[in-house]
């Protein structure tokens, strides 16, 4: 569920078209058009008629982008001490958030081969997303990578109910949402 949210907000935030608000490290935001670049960037531009400027974590905290009756907005956030902040899709904003870091892979795959040459080729691609939680007061988010369960029961020892619909499988990595959300709901102030 989570990677199908992750590639469908793949295509709104890769336009150079979608509406887009820019916030800025000093609170302040503009209106305009956007787009993920290359490596933690950001291509923003007022009107469509104008050049689109690069921005990065220097001056920006984050970017939501709107479009298809929904809002997916993006945020430099330090993931670990010794690296710097990156951009990651914010899938929860509350007391406790939820983020999501996707990284695609391209490849090329050979369709038929003649005297040992290929054919044919095609571009494939790959996507892989590390889910990471923070609660307020955390200093850096902790990645849900390895045992989901044993880290989501380690992480949220404080919360019995949640540990208890862990155990019962009623909430697993496909649903980590919403386990947030219970989370956020039931157990912080």
């Amino acid at each position: 569920m989570l990677f199908f949210i992750a590639f469908a907000c793949y295509g709104l935030v890769t336009s150079q078209d979608t509406d887009a608000e820019l916030f800025f490290n000093d609170g302040t935001s503009i209106e305009g058009y956007g787009m993920l670049h290359k490596t933690d960037k950001i291509k923003f531009r007022i009107s469509l008629d104008d050049k689109p400027d690069i921005w990065t974590k220097l001056m920006v905290k984050k970017i939501t982008f709107y479009g298809f009756n929904m809002s997916t907005t993006f945020e430099y956030v330090q993931l670990k001490p010794d690296k710097p902040a990156t951009l990651v899709e914010v899938l929860v904003y509350e007391n406790t958030k939820l983020f999501s870091d996707v990284t695609t892979y391209y490849f090329y795959a050979n369709h038929g081969m003649t005297n040992g040459l290929p054919t044919s080729r095609s571009r494939q691609q790959f996507s892989i997303s590390k889910i990471y939680i923070q609660k307020e007061g955390d200093e850096f988010p902790v990645a849900l990578t390895g045992n989901f369960r044993r880290k989501v029961k380690e992480y949220f020892s404080d919360c019995t109910g949640l540990v208890n619909k862990v155990n019962s499988g009623e909430f697993r990595k496909s649903t980590v949402k919403d386990m947030i959300y219970y989370y956020n709901d039931f157990y912080t102030e």
